[in-house]
């Protein structure tokens, strides 16, 4: 281009546009690479193990992993210290290593259709976990820390071996939606009554012949329940049925 055949202000015109352009390609570039570096998705890759770059990235803020074969969780986890959400559904797994408790940050755990038979001792240490799914594991029993969980709010076990909820259950007391379908329970213990928020129950199938306590009918945001036609439910219940609550028997 021959600048002396344009006006000096058309010149300036030009570069400065030009200046723009390469600024706002520079910004794009940038908020690229954040995006990156808080999402890191390596689901459906068939996957046998977690590749180690995955930890040196500690900025990240959700890994999802579902849908691979992975068979272990390494310690190096805990490297990942601003996680908020770690998807783990539909692996190999068969344990959590106590490092997963970790992660202070973390929001939503999800571990359904895996093998896992039981959760690090120290799981209540998950302080900010709001969504938890174990959907369809092998678990039998869980830890004594759950009643640590203040902020969870769902929490799905269906499809476990659950026999019994550990006695601290109560102090999560911010739940709202709990799903206990196809376990091995036979009966819900007097601590339900601590969990203020509940709002949804699924029972159905959560165990032979489950007895449902009377304390159930003191929460008063309880919407909705679920059960089976053995279970055995209180009058007070049936009460509460005819004005706020919806009780949803499946034969």
């Amino acid at each position: 281009m021959n600048v002396n055949t344009f006006p000096l202000k058309n010149v300036i015109l030009y570069l400065l546009v030009a200046f723009l352009f390469q600024g706002c390609l520079v910004i794009r570039a940038k908020e690229m690479k954040y995006e990156k570096e808080e999402v890191l998705d390596l689901s459906r890759k068939r996957l046998s193990e977690i590749p180690p770059y995955a930890f040196e990235q500690t900025q990240l803020k959700s890994l999802r992993l579902f849908n691979n074969q992975i068979t272990e969780i390494p310690p190096e986890i805990a490297n990942l210290e601003n996680l908020e959400e770690l998807y783990l559904a539909s692996n190999q797994l068969v344990s959590l290593p106590k490092e997963i408790t970790q992660l202070k940050k973390l929001r939503i755990l999800t571990i359904s259709y895996n093998k896992i038979d039981s959760l690090p001792e120290s799981f209540g240490d998950l302080s900010n976990l709001e969504d938890f799914r174990a959907r369809q594991n092998q678990l039998v029993e869980l830890p004594e820390s759950l009643g640590d969980l203040k902020k969870l709010e769902s929490l799905q076990l269906q499809f476990n071996s659950l026999k019994s909820l550990p006695a601290s259950f109560g102090g999560c007391t911010n739940l709202k939606f709990l799903f206990l379908g196809r376990n091995n329970i036979m009966e819900l213990s007097d601590a339900f009554a601590d969990l203020h928020n509940l709002k949804e129950l699924y029972i159905a199938e959560a165990g032979p012949m489950i007895v449902l306590s009377e304390r159930l009918c003191e929460l008063r945001f309880l919407e909705y329940i679920q059960v089976d036609r053995y279970a055995a439910i209180p009058r007070c219940l049936q009460v509460l049925q005819a004005n706020r609550l919806r009780l949803d028997i499946i034969e």
